[in-house]
């Protein structure tokens, strides 16, 4: 993956956002506002994984606070 690769994938995002299909099924059945903060909700769950991966693959002899030192040299960042 270049930086070529980058815009494309902005692309796709925007035209397809992940949770799109669930917020539009959610908005049909609940409402809105239900289904805006269910996504969210969502949104958070996972940010707290990805996170909670960081922080565990970064710290090593019981060290915290690894995780802002070694970010740039996950693959995913």
């Amino acid at each position: 993956m270049g930086a070529l690769d980058a815009p494309r994938s902005r692309q796709t995002a925007k035209k397809s956002p992940m949770f799109a299909g669930a917020y539009g099924q959610l908005a049909r059945r609940r409402g809105k506002q239900i289904a805006t903060v269910a996504i969210a909700r969502r949104l958070l769950a996972r940010c707290f994984h990805l996170l909670n991966q960081l922080e565990t693959a970064t710290t090593g002899e019981g060290q915290t606070g690894c995780a802002r030192n070694t970010a740039c040299e996950l693959p995913w960042v």
